[in-house]
């Protein structure tokens, strides 16, 4: 049975999540074509003969040689990679501004549906009404910004170097251990769809961990110092997410894997308990 929401559902932004994602898996569709291209006019056939009388420092000699003649192709899709990538990396300062926008937009929403008050804007120097000066100034916002684009822009320069590790090992394994053409090509393959898959992985994390920091901070702006646990519940939660739904947790005693949004992929979200803040409406 679904639980009955006192306060409304503080929804993530799926917009900004859907824009990182297509432009990031665009820009990894368009490195892999290029790898695919570079890959098929290297002759590769040493990668995969075996020779029986070949001692193990023998292959080992030879897929050393065959990855030196991969180094002009990595080197080749390493700046590929720094242009397609470009564009994604520019776009995220724009897109956490968007993505504070929203969750601003929602955290407003909560209090004025749970409590009645009107809360201005983030940085709005308006009065709440309240009796005080609540301008919203938020000086955190911009070193959050700063830490977010640093680490999200890190993650995603690593795709490329992710890709070109495997590869270098795959054909090194290929070399060692004996394989085929088809063998090769396939697990290559399964590398460039694993590339793809981490790419909108570190789209869609990256955006619900901004909305997360963001959410928690503003809960403690307003000295919301605990919070319970929701969820989607559509059944592809979870289990450990699961149990805690409708359970209090305090914003300094983190479960094991962090608040809600901060798991790989979580899509839960923290109800903020106003009990002893200022918005606090008693029983």
């Amino acid at each position: 049975m679904r639980l009955k929401r006192i306060i409304p559902e503080w929804k993530r932004p799926k917009a900004s999540e859907r824009e990182l994602s297509s432009s990031l898996k665009s820009a990894v569709s368009d490195l892999i074509k290029e790898a695919k291209a570079s890959l098929n006019e290297v002759d590769l056939s040493d990668a995969y003969r075996y020779d029986s009388e070949e001692t193990e420092e023998d292959r080992s000699i030879r897929a050393d040689g065959i990855l030196d003649d991969l180094q002009g192709v990595f080197a080749h899709l390493k700046a590929v990679a720094n242009s397609r990538l470009a564009g994604p990396i520019a776009s995220l300062p724009r897109i956490f501004s968007r993505v504070s926008l929203f969750n601003d937009s929602q955290w407003r929403r909560v209090i004025k549906i749970s409590t009645g008050f009107n809360f201005p804007a983030s940085r709005d120097r308006e009065s709440t009404g309240l009796g005080i000066n609540a301008y919203r100034e938020e000086p955190w916002l911009d070193g959050m910004q700063s830490v977010w684009v640093s680490n999200a822009s890190d993650l995603i320069k690593s795709l490329p170097d992710g890709m070109e590790s495997q590869i270098k090992q795959l054909v090194k394994n290929s070399v060692i251990n004996g394989g085929s053409a088809s063998n090769l090509a396939d697990q290559i393959e399964k590398i460039f769809n694993t590339t793809r898959y981490r790419a909108e992985l570190i789209a869609i994390d990256q955006i619900q961990k901004a909305n997360a920091a963001l959410t928690e901070q503003r809960q403690r702006d307003v000295g919301v110092t605990g919070y319970v646990w929701r969820g989607v519940e559509d059944g592809r939660e979870r289990v450990a997410h699961k149990l805690r739904e409708g359970k209090h947790f305090d914003w300094d005693s983190p479960p094991p894997d962090g608040h809600p949004g901060q798991p790989v992929r979580c899509r839960c979200w923290a109800e903020p308990d106003f009990s002893g803040t200022l918005f606090d409406i008693g029983e």
